[in-house]
């Protein structure tokens, strides 16, 4: 199984990923990494809820069409 890259079986990746981490590590040209500030987290967060939210309402809506559509009685349902 390869990646969506093509670039080789994942735990290949993963371990060429941590080869060259460390190389970087090693030599010492590695520069600091800083957390987000949590109001970027936050935003980030609301927006795919929003869009889960708004997918949701999609799926719905979607639902109830093909309901209308093709009628179901509950008894076919059973």
């Amino acid at each position: 199984m390869e990646n969506a890259e093509g670039l080789g079986p994942p735990r290949a990746v993963a371990r060429r990923v941590g080869e060259l981490v460390a190389d970087v590590a090693l030599h010492g040209d590695a520069r600091p990494v800083h957390a987000e500030p949590h109001a970027d987290s936050l935003a980030l967060l609301d927006e795919r809820r929003k869009n889960l939210s708004t997918n949701r309402i999609c799926s719905v809506n979607q639902l109830h069409a093909l309901l209308e559509i093709a009628p179901v009685s509950r008894t076919s349902l059973v």
